[in-house]
């Protein structure tokens, strides 16, 4: 299959465009680089259902109700998904061509499972309580890789790869704490109900609904009106979309008639437990998350995994927070829940309001004289192989003087940062882009922050006191 058949970004998530959409994208999606460092383990037993769980949403509630009417509890939960298909399409070219790259993935199918299964049965679960299609389990696929903490480059966040401006329609709000569009059980909801919407203005077809979730609804509305006034007809795979839409919903289709019967294309789709991976807790106070996960005996980084919306280890100054845990660890985090202390909320660093807004926004490098993608990388605290995937490059090719290198969000750059100082077992500091203002100097910039002049130019290796300008931005990382 031709490289521009292949999509893009699926392992950084997929960008999302305007309208009111929430996952529109005119870039395709790369599953070739999906790797399997979910960070999480799957329970080792079918585990009980979390008695003492405070005050569950009812979303949350559904994923661990007894479903033995309509799942077996033994069962491989991709057979049992795979009963409740309904959508037609298969023979359709193409769905036929995306089955004959897919033929080839057998690596794929492997991280996809991988990825998917802390989220599957919950997603599973509420497409069967509001009888939406099966199929829909597999759009997470297609816009994430399944990744809950996903950011594109472009601003679209999560699972179902929200937008800002749509997340906050739907009710996913974002503040100096969370961002609700990675939270998990949030973003599912919102997603279908989105799709739902989609569903009901688009007189029930799921298909166009799917093909508006990724193109905007304005744009397919605006290619059924050109259609109706041709005399063509309506379905979407007649209309005047952009070939990645066509595509999306031909992936989707294609991905059904693998999880129906993987054997046929000789592939092999790994088994997935038929059971809730998580279970809510409800915080009676603002929380510690760290010390909550130490007593209780969470792995950190499953734990951030089902809680990406976080963006500290504390919950901030609200109570009555809910939190994803392990479901065979949910009683004892819930007992901890009520006995851990109210914790100290912590002050966050002062900044300009701006400085946040720009945290996901494309970073660039111009290359200069004597550069290489081996010294880019390293004077900007990214690995190699991020700058490789990112520009499409080799660590073999010469770059030109004024060539643009894309450094990624950030989000991605700070993520970094935080995942190195993981590694040694120490604290990730708090990143601040600080921009500067008139009468700013570096000296008065390290008195605000209580850092060195030194520590600022270590940071800042183009910055010097004689070339502040007003609006540049000084990055400041505080100890946390």
């Amino acid at each position: 299959m031709r490289r521009d058949l292949l999509p893009l970004w699926i392992s950084l998530g997929i960008a999302g465009i305007g309208g009111v959409t929430g996952c529109a994208s005119h870039r395709v999606h790369d599953h070739s680089e999906l790797t399997a460092d979910t960070g999480l383990a799957a329970p080792a037993s079918a585990p009980p259902v979390a008695t003492s769980v405070k005050n569950p949403t009812p979303m949350a509630a559904a994923a661990r109700s007894d479903s033995s009417t309509t799942m077996d509890a033994s069962a491989n939960l991709w057979d049992s998904i795979a009963q409740g298909f309904t959508l037609d399409g298969a023979a359709r070219p193409a769905v036929q061509r995306e089955l004959t790259w897919y033929r080839g993935q057998r690596k794929f199918l492997r991280e996809i499972s991988a990825h998917a299964e802390p989220y599957l049965y919950y997603i599973a679960t509420e497409l069967r309580r509001r009888q939406l299609p099966n199929e829909l389990v597999l759009l997470p696929i297609l816009e994430s890789g399944y990744r809950a903490q996903v950011v594109s480059p472009y601003g679209a966040a999560g699972l179902w790869q929200f937008m800002g401006g749509t997340g906050t329609k739907f009710g996913l709000a974002t503040n100096q704490w969370r961002d609700e569009r990675l939270d998990v059980v949030q973003s599912t909801n919102a997603a279908l109900t989105y799709l739902e919407t989609l569903h009901q203005r688009f007189d029930g077809d799921w298909l166009l609904a799917i093909a508006a979730y990724n193109a905007g609804w304005g744009n397919i509305e605006q290619a059924i009106a050109q259609n109706r006034s041709q005399g063509k007809p309506l379905d979407v795979w007649s209309l005047a979309v952009s070939d990645e839409t066509h595509r999306l919903v031909g992936r989707l289709l294609a991905l059904a008639e693998i999880v129906k019967a993987p054997q046929r294309y000789a592939l092999e789709l790994p088994a997935i437990p038929n059971q809730a991976f998580f279970a809510p807790v409800t915080l009676e106070h603002p929380t510690d998350l760290r010390r909550l996960v130490e007593v209780a005996r969470i792995p950190e980084a499953t734990f951030k995994a089902l809680n990406p919306a976080f963006k500290t280890w504390h919950t901030g100054p609200v109570a009555h927070q809910q939190v994803l845990v392990p479901a065979d660890q949910a009683d004892v985090a819930a007992h901890l829940a009520f006995d851990l202390p109210a914790a100290v909320v912590p002050a966050l660093a002062s900044a300009p309001p701006s400085a946040a807004a720009h945290k996901t926004k494309l970073a660039f490098y111009t290359v200069r004289h004597g550069d290489s993608l081996w010294s880019i990388a390293r004077q900007n605290d990214l690995h190699i192989g991020d700058l490789e995937r990112l520009n499409k490059l080799n660590r073999k090719h010469a770059l030109h003087l004024g060539q643009r290198i894309v450094l990624g969000t950030r989000n991605e750059r700070v993520g970094v940062t935080k995942s190195r100082a993981a590694q040694h077992n120490v604290e990730a500091p708090t990143v601040v882009y600080y921009r500067v203002r008139v009468g700013d100097s570096l000296w008065t910039i390290s008195r605000q922050f209580n850092v060195t002049v030194e520590q600022l130019l270590a940071w800042n290796k183009r910055a010097t006191g004689a070339n502040l300008q007003p609006g540049q931005e000084i990055l400041v990382y505080q100890a946390a």
